[in-house]
């Protein structure tokens, strides 16, 4: 597996990463089941993948309760996780409640990135608390800040 730096100085990740969308619930079919899904993570984890993307959107935060079952039978240290505060939430404490909801569905005291939509980007700050890092999830690269 490739790892390469999440920015200027970040963390190490892997170039290839893992999105639990698909654990979020129906919306992908009657066949997905949640154990499939967390074997799916468990073994990409194995393979060298450790950065795993979720959202609280995600099946109204059902793919992070997948998620925290995997994280506990892999070992916190293995997963870096980047989540996503949903774009509805504009104030600073609906943020933190985002956060801190996040934070218990995924059964962890922090997150390696979260990101927020360009509309709540303005409140980044309020997650810094608990992720190492944040950053405004774009539609456009050609918006995007280097």
């Amino acid at each position: 597996m490739e790892y390469v730096s999440l920015g200027r100085g970040g963390p190490t990740v892997s170039a290839v990463g893992l999105g639990m969308w698909q654990a979020g619930g129906k919306a992908w079919g009657a066949d997905v089941r949640d154990a499939d899904c967390r074997k799916a993570m468990e073994r990409a984890v194995d393979l060298g993948i450790n950065l795993v993307d979720t959202a609280e959107a995600y099946g109204d935060g059902h793919s992070e309760q997948v998620m925290s079952r995997a994280i506990k039978d892999l070992g916190r240290d293995r997963v870096f996780i980047a989540t996503k505060v949903g774009g509805w939430h504009l104030r600073a404490d609906d943020v933190k409640k985002a956060c801190a909801g996040s934070l218990k569905r995924l059964g962890v005291r922090s997150v390696g990135r979260a990101w927020s939509s360009p509309g709540c980007a303005a409140r980044q700050s309020e997650c810094r608390p608990w992720a190492r890092a944040t950053g405004a999830s774009i539609k456009d690269v050609s918006a995007r800040r280097l």
